[in-house]
């Protein structure tokens, strides 16, 4: 189709849209609409509904998809609200097709109005089916305000319908909500009374009555229609709250509303209802009479089977309870007439729904057999296609199969006699590796052995020499060389003479160096050793230099803490602080540091080893005075260089 029709064709179909419209406006006196009234505008005449239909050709024509459901939907509301039920659901199952094939956003709008359309036929599992569908679509799509409203709206009334009033008045609130930020009076009001509706099922009278009270305040309006249903929730929720002033109060109101409104197509099921309801309540039978008589000639005018039953049982009541019992025995017989007639009406209906279901359902399931049968018989010539097919594929495969293995077995012959031969070169290899191990482990503790076996040759050469010497300085200079190159052969000692050639056992370490010095000087009977020592293992690295720190350390607590033969206690202490952190802290009990220590002692020999020992250990170095001489070392763990 090109542009100029196209144009033409959508000009054409909304100028019948806007005549249709014109139409409506002019019927709708006629028309009952007391359900939901946001629904498109009921149309009762013949030319108006051939109007709609060749509307929808024009927008079908034009692809129009959007207008073309709307189209559909306003045909389907036509026939729902003349109870028409068996036209409409076909052209809402065909909107709703469109709309899942070219207009997405559309499908919620048209699934609630199926919902509707099974509320109103009284369907309520069906109503409430389609409403949970509409939810969940128009939640996804995140729909405009309007449309998220009537779909909430709609919701609410198949929840209510199914007898589910929390799940309704959940739905009203949200309907609200939507509504209210449209700003769309109509809606704002319908969603309110809905709600109010709902609120009024679970008993929630207070909250029903701030509602109707929070409308009124916000959205005041002098719409007789809205002040009539207004006052009718007021009333009718004051009367179950047993409030008689308030109630009574909105009941002078509701009867102050223009008779034409309230005795309008859509309001008179309400207000005839509620006059009668009132009076019974206070009492006041004789004043219901007149408005149940009034009622009654109205229906001879507009026929409503039930609205004709409840009438002449709410007349059976008044007469009763005003004594004329005559006039109740009469309506009672009209009662129980039209109710038998009311109770026929809804047999003939179920019968025939009935045969409707029977005959769908029988004819459904014979296409069902149809299609089960002929599937069947497809499923059968394709199973033996299968069959053939997988036994000449299984072949092959097995085939292959057997190739495939008789390759992979060769393969595998050649390569177990590589790896074969080379286990065996590694094996070699490891052989020779450990001969080699094994004789740097023994060489390893033959230099140790060595090692501590020249320094043993030295430290008796000086001793040689100390016999020849007479100056005491000479002598102690003499001595202390002596105990430190003790210390460093203990620890090749230990080395050789241990699995382990890297690392020395500090612990065994510090007992040994301990039990020498005791017996290098003559004093050192009257000192206690106290040791507290954590099995800690260090390379030669670290180990040589500590022991060096821990031979000065001692021997000059032995020598200067404790004069005059004192007595006295020394604590050696080696642990572990953190993680691969230690601390080495060697104290006494004696006299302490002298007064001058810091300009005169830093310069000795003893200290500058202890310090230089201590930075060749990246440790920190500490010397103080605390009811006597602490040292403290602290230290990393180095890893042994390989």
């Amino acid at each position: 189709m090109n542009t100029k029709a196209y144009i033409c064709t959508v000009f054409y179909a909304n100028l019948l849209g806007v005549l249709l419209l014109l139409c409506t406006m002019q019927s709708l006196a006629q028309t009952q609409d007391q359900d939901n009234t946001q629904d498109l505008t009921i149309l009762s005449k013949a030319p108006e509904l051939a109007a709609m239909q060749q509307q929808v050709k024009l927008y079908e024509q034009a692809k129009d998809w959007p207008n073309t459901i709307d189209a559909l939907r306003s045909i389907a509301m036509y026939y729902i609200h003349i109870r028409d039920f068996s036209p409409a659901l076909p052209y809402l199952q065909k909107a709703l097709t469109l709309a899942n094939n070219h207009a997405r956003q559309k499908s919620p709008e048209v699934l609630s109005d199926i919902s509707y359309f099974y509320g109103y036929n009284e369907d309520y599992v069906n109503s409430l089916n389609y409403a949970i569908k509409a939810l969940k679509l128009a939640e996804n799509m995140h729909l405009n305000n309007a449309v998220m409203c009537t779909v909430y709206q709609k919701a609410a009334m198949a929840y209510s319908s199914a007898s589910q009033y929390n799940n309704a008045v959940t739905y009203s609130k949200k309907a609200v909500q939507f509504a209210e930020k449209t700003q769309d009076k109509n809606l704002i009001v319908h969603g309110y009374f809905t709600l109010v509706e709902n609120l009024a099922q679970v008993h929630h009278d207070a909250e029903a009555i701030n509602r109707l009270k929070e409308l009124e305040q916000k959205y005041p309006s002098s719409d007789p229609e809205f002040n009539f249903d207004l006052n009718y929730y007021f009333t009718n929720i004051y009367i179950r709250a047993n409030n008689k002033e308030k109630a009574r109060f909105y009941f002078k109101r509701l009867l102050a509303i223009d008779r034409t409104v309230s005795e309008s197509p859509q309001h008179i099921q309400m207000f005839y209802p509620t006059v009668f309801h009132y009076y019974s309540y206070t009492g006041e039978y004789n004043l219901a009479k007149p408005f149940l008589v009034k009622q009654a000639e109205m229906l001879k005018k507009n026929f409503n089977l039930t609205q004709i039953t409840k009438n002449e049982e709410f007349l059976f009541m008044a007469d009763s309870a005003s004594g004329n019992y005559l006039s109740a025995i009469g309506h009672y017989q009209q009662f129980h007439k039209w109710k038998d007639s009311l109770f026929s009406v809804d047999r003939d209906k179920k019968m025939k729904e009935l045969d409707i279901a029977y005959k769908t359902e029988k004819k459904d399931k014979d296409i069902k057999l149809l299609q089960q049968n002929s599937r069947l018989k497809d499923t059968t010539i394709s199973n033996q296609a299968t069959i053939r097919n997988i036994t000449i594929g299984g072949i092959i495969v097995l085939l292959l199969l057997l190739i495939v293995t008789y390759s992979r077995y060769q393969i595998k012959q050649k390569s177990n006699k590589k790896l074969e031969a080379q286990r065996e070169e590694i094996n070699r290899q490891n052989d020779i590796l450990r001969q080699l191990v094994n004789e740097k482990e023994w060489l390893l503790r033959e230099i140790h052995h060595r090692v501590k076996n020249n320094l043993q040759i030295v430290i008796s050469l000086l001793n040689t020499q100390s016999a020849y010497l007479e100056n005491k300085d000479a002598l102690l200079a003499i001595q202390n060389s002596q105990n430190r190159m003790h210390a460093m052969s203990l620890i090749h000692q230990k080395l050789y003479q241990t699995e382990n050639l890297s690392s020395i056992d500090m612990s065994w370490y510090i007992h040994e160096l301990v039990n020498y010095l005791k017996d290098s000087f003559d004093i050192a009977s009257k000192i206690k050793y106290v040791l507290n020592t954590e099995p800690i293992e260090l390379d030669v690295a670290q180990a040589v230099p500590l022991g060096l720190i821990l031979n000065e350390a001692i021997s000059n607590a032995i020598k200067y803490a404790f004069p005059n033969d004192a007595k006295g206690t020394i604590n050696i202490e080696l642990k572990e602080i953190e993680t691969c952190k230690y601390m080495l802290r060697i104290s006494d009990n004696g006299i302490g540091l002298s007064p001058g220590f810091e300009t005169e002692e830093r310069d000795s020999l003893g200290m500058n080893l202890m310090m230089g020992l201590t930075e060749q250990m990246d440790g920190s170095f500490n010397i103080a005075s605390n009811n006597g001489v602490v040292v403290t070392i602290n230290f990393i763990k180095r890893k042994a260089d390989v």
